[in-house]
């Protein structure tokens, strides 16, 4: 759901709240929203922001600075051996032609 989208569901939840329904459950249940989402909206006429959640890479952690390393090289050389790149997205599955 997008931002605008929510702005104005919370708004007709608080409108709903106060002329219509009036309870939380009343409105949660007309709305088809959860009641965390009706106590949120009468909390504050602004819905919270996403929390983007934090995650750890265990696996390439050890890794992740030399796979870095790596593809910074690679496409340094690219650019200065002179070579063709191969196209990418082309669909027809050939290579660039050789000179």
């Amino acid at each position: 759901m997008d931002r605008r989208r929510k702005v104005e569901l919370f708004e007709e939840i608080r409108r709903e709240h106060v002329h219509g329904a009036g309870s939380i459950r009343a409105v949660a249940k007309k709305l088809g929203v959860h009641r965390r989402m009706v106590r949120q909206a009468l909390a504050s006429a602004i819905p919270p922001e996403r929390k983007l959640a934090v995650r750890n890479k265990p696996r390439l952690g050890p890794v992740m600075e030399f796979m870095t390393r790596f593809c910074a090289q690679i496409s340094w050389l690219q650019v200065n051996s002179g070579t063709p790149r191969i196209a990418s997205g082309s669909g027809s599955g050939k290579s660039a032609p050789t000179q």
